[in-house]
């Protein structure tokens, strides 16, 4: 068995985070699985909530990634299914702010390609096949990051980080690219940032709330 034991528990808390629900426990500690890599994602404009994470048998590094969703505000669960996103690792998934859509960015197992997963919008979790980004460079990918860009109507865009010692390479990438047509490949995507490289894991966001521009942030 493994010698740490995690359970993953879930709280919805007010905006200024003065008053909190109860727990509820999504994993337990007695499941003979290892749970990792939590992440999740809250649809602004209902009570839609995705939560994924990766499921590891005891004593081997293969992992399936697992899809949980909510539709109470994460009172109750669905049960664990394993994703379209199977076999892959390090997923981050995100909602459109009109609540419209979730997606998951996903890395595979074998640390280099990127893909991307859409959901329909009917229901949180009914992503469908993923398409690939990102896999020309053959190189340790980090954990992605995504975002929907304001500047191209709020579709969906990837960062990923590529480690190159002593620091880490940041590439770019997005749905809109090779319009119309995605995922048809585009000149110039996937997009090096060039530059310094980032020494903290880099952040996809519209920090200023600008609908012309998405942000790119690190420490150099």
């Amino acid at each position: 068995s493994s010698l740490f034991r995690y359970a993953i528990r879930h709280a919805r808390g007010t905006a200024d985070g003065s008053t909190w629900g109860p727990v509820v426990p999504i994993t337990s500690t007695s499941d003979p699985d290892e749970h990792l890599e939590p992440a999740i994602a809250a649809s602004p404009t209902d009570a839609d909530v995705v939560f994924v994470y990766a499921e590891r048998d005891t004593g081997t590094i293969a992992t399936d990634t697992v899809l949980r969703t909510s539709t109470d505000g994460g009172l109750t669960w669905s049960a664990p299914e394993t994703s379209t996103f199977a076999n892959r690792a390090k997923t981050e998934v995100a909602c459109l702010p009109d609540g419209s859509q979730f997606a998951a960015a996903a890395r595979d197992q074998d640390c280099q390609t990127v893909a991307l997963f859409l959901a329909d919008g009917t229901s949180p979790g009914s992503f469908g096949t993923g398409a690939s980004l990102m896999t020309e460079q053959t190189a340790l990918t980090l954990q992605s990051r995504m975002a929907a860009d304001p500047s191209r109507g709020n579709r969906w865009a990837v960062l990923r980080p590529v480690l190159v010692l002593p620091g880490t390479e940041v590439w770019f990438d997005a749905e809109w690219r090779g319009d119309p047509g995605w995922p048809n490949l585009d000149a110039g995507f996937p997009a090096s940032l060039g530059g310094p490289t980032a020494e903290s894991p880099p952040a996809l966001v519209d920090v200023d709330a600008d609908p012309s521009t998405l942000e790119i942030v690190f420490r150099d």
